[in-house]
């Protein structure tokens, strides 16, 4: 039996998931303890119940993910707006330090990925698949350039194997960031830390008034990721014409950016960050957890 989901029914079924998970973390503590998020809880249990649907043909779910990438999209330029320029400024040397911790981490995952296809004798590009593509970008990086590897250099099945590994990262991440983040927190006696820098942030001036989230500022906020979203597509076709690859998110987080430091340097408009910042986070549980181990481990079943 094969039962299609439009893109609203769709879009219920993952609010139905992130629920499911925050009712699992209400009878698992420890999951709440781990610092296990709701859409990992819910999006893998979903997952299984799909798998196990699609491989015995009792259950086939199609759903229809038409807004998996504007949500996509929504929450990295949401992410855009987090680079203030002053305060990467504030923080200089240790973002200088952290940028290169990164490039070592992305290098070392190409190359393992890359040795790896050696020992296995199969195509290099595959390895790429594995490394940065899929476990630092993700599934917008992924889906990017595996077709490129497809199309262009006949690199077969690194459409799935991108996306599968993706899915790896983002489950594995999920299930392991949080309890090494909460081990570290407690190891190094950061609780009081978090609080206070939590009551900084929902100060709104020198008063030490709480800022309250408003329809107005939503609205702007909503309005401000728009334009850069429309904005970012035209530097990703412009980059594409000059035969630049990017996901297509990245041009939306390059703007996101823009406006941001152009409203802290002008101090002309603004950009309701906490908004932006709930907007990006709504759109993260939406666009990942709800869809992708199901979907990837059926294909692979399929081939």
């Amino acid at each position: 039996m094969t039962i299609e989901l439009d893109i609203l029914q769709t879009l219920a079924v993952a609010a139905l998931v992130l629920y499911l998970g925050r009712y699992i973390k209400h009878f698992l503590p420890v999951l709440e303890r781990l610092c296990i998020p709701d859409p990992v809880v819910g999006g893998i249990l979903f997952s299984i119940l799909r798998l196990i649907g699609q491989t015995t043909g009792l259950c086939m779910l199609e759903l229809d993910t038409t807004l998996q990438s504007v949500f996509m999209t929504v929450f990295f330029t949401a992410v855009g707006f987090t680079c203030d320029a002053s305060i990467l400024k504030k923080f200089g040397k240790r973002t200088i330090q952290f940028t290169i911790v990164l490039i070592i981490l992305v290098v070392c995952q190409n190359l393992i990925g890359v040795g790896f296809t050696k020992v296995f004798g199969i195509h290099p590009l595959l390895g790429l698949c594995t490394g940065s593509a899929s476990m630092t970008g993700g599934h917008g990086t992924a889906g990017s350039f595996a077709p490129i590897f497809e199309e262009t250099f006949g690199c077969e099945g690194a459409v799935v194997v991108g996306l599968a590994a993706a899915t790896f990262g983002l489950v594995s991440g999920g299930l392991i960031g949080g309890p090494v983040g909460n081990l570290i927190v407690k190891i190094y006696h950061l609780e009081d830390e978090a609080a206070a820098r939590q009551a900084m942030s929902s100060e709104s001036d020198e008063s030490g008034k709480e800022i309250a989230l408003s329809a107005k500022n939503f609205v702007l906020g909503a309005n401000e990721i728009i334009l850069s979203m429309g904005i970012g597509t035209i530097i990703y076709i412009l980059l594409k014409k000059v035969g630049i690859t990017f996901p297509s998110y990245v041009g939306g987080m390059v703007m996101g950016a823009v406006l941001r430091n152009m409203a802290s340097s002008s101090k002309k408009f603004e950009t309701p960050l906490a908004e932006i910042d709930c907007i990006g986070n709504l759109s993260l549980s939406y666009f990942e957890p709800n869809r992708r181990p199901a979907a990837i481990a059926c294909r692979l079943y399929r081939r």
